[in-house]
């Protein structure tokens, strides 16, 4: 078995330092690629939690109107009973 010369030994150092150097580059992309995900993650979940708050806030409104709207009737309904006792 022969004993690597002083060329091959800087050879295996130099490609050690490439395959380093490769996977530093491949763990910063795929720590863009995961900052990127949560990112649109992100934006995709807050896009629907803003239809899904203005869905409760309608219902809501709706809700609030549908019972001023009773009320008022209601209070109208007592106002010409009112009206009607003290006319007879």
């Amino acid at each position: 078995m022969k004993l690597p010369t002083q060329n091959q030994k800087l050879k295996k150092e130099e490609i050690l330092q490439i395959l380093n150097l490769i996977f530093k580059l491949m763990d910063k992309f795929i720590k863009l690629l995961y900052k990127f995900g949560f990112i649109v993650c992100g934006c995709v979940f807050v896009a629907y939690l803003i239809e899904v708050l203005a869905f409760l806030i309608c219902i809501v409104l709706t809700s609030w109107t549908n019972l001023i709207i009773e009320y008022d009737s209601k209070c109208e309904r007592v106002l010409q009973l009112k009206n009607f006792h003290n006319q007879q």
